[in-house]
């Protein structure tokens, strides 16, 4: 059953969790505080660039990790060994996602070109509802894709339309949760921080932390929901439908990582 804390869980399940994520917002903070020093070592166009090149490796990190949620393989996060997985995922999963975020963009257009929004509220409401109306076409094949590594699940229409209703729910229900949670959780750190390390660091140091802890969340909350929320994609094997994962139990996740 997807949920937050089985999203989180997912993640802290990984022995090595903070030391793997840990690494991704160091390097977020190093990029994003070169504008706050005197002597940057990176300029602005750079530093873009190479913020680009990391969410890249942390969204091929995100992909691999959704293969092995949903197949029950440890360890959850992947790492410098998984290398060319991490690769071979990312341009995949690129390809995937691809479809979908065309069109959320053709979305995005069309509203910005037809409507004039006078309430700043109105239009976030708007384009709040677009979004995530659309993630269903962008994550739910990315999901379908993640189970078994085949980019050809990746594009089962009826499956993305009779999942997407339900996945639209569920996402509408982790933000919510997930925003009052670390919302509380984020403040409080905040305020603890501020006494050690003044209000720029504490304030950059959290603003990355959640941004990478916030990403690959939501990715672990999207692979929990196959079996769930997206249906099982089943193969047929000598004029039987069996199951795909027929070597794999439903996931349930009891394990340890």
């Amino acid at each position: 059953m997807a949920s937050t804390m089985n999203a989180f869980k997912n993640i802290t399940g990984d022995t090595w969790w903070i030391l793997k994520l840990g690494a991704f917002t160091g390097a977020l903070f190093f990029l994003r505080n070169q504008s706050h020093i005197w002597n940057p070592v990176l300029n602005e166009q750079t530093v873009q660039m190479f913020e680009i090149v990391l969410f890249v490796i942390l969204f091929g990190c995100a992909v691999v990790s959704m293969n092995r949620d949903i197949n029950n393989k440890v360890p959850f996060i992947p790492w410098l060994p998984d290398i060319l997985e991490i690769i071979i995922k990312t341009i995949l999963a690129l390809i995937v996602i691809a479809p979908g975020s065309v069109l959320t963009y053709m979305l995005y257009v069309y509203i910005s070109k037809t409507f004039t929004f006078e309430e700043p509220i109105v239009a976030f409401t708007v384009y709040f509802i677009s979004a995530v109306v659309m993630s269903s076409f962008i994550f739910i094949p990315l999901v379908l894709y993640s189970a078994r590594g085949n980019i050809i699940d990746a594009f089962n229409i009826s499956t993305i339309l009779k999942s997407a209703g339900n996945f639209i729910v569920q996402v509408l229900t982790f933000i919510l949760v997930y925003g009052l949670a670390m919302g509380a959780i984020t403040a409080s750190f905040y305020f603890l921080l501020l006494e050690m390390l003044g209000d720029h660091p504490s304030l950059l140091v959290l603003q990355c932390l959640v941004i990478v802890l916030t990403f690959y969340t939501f990715f672990s909350f999207c692979s929990d929901m196959y079996q769930d929320v997206i249906p099982e994609i089943k193969t047929e094997t000598r004029g039987k439908n069996i199951k795909k994962h027929s070597n794999h139990p439903v996931k349930k996740r009891p394990l340890k990582r």
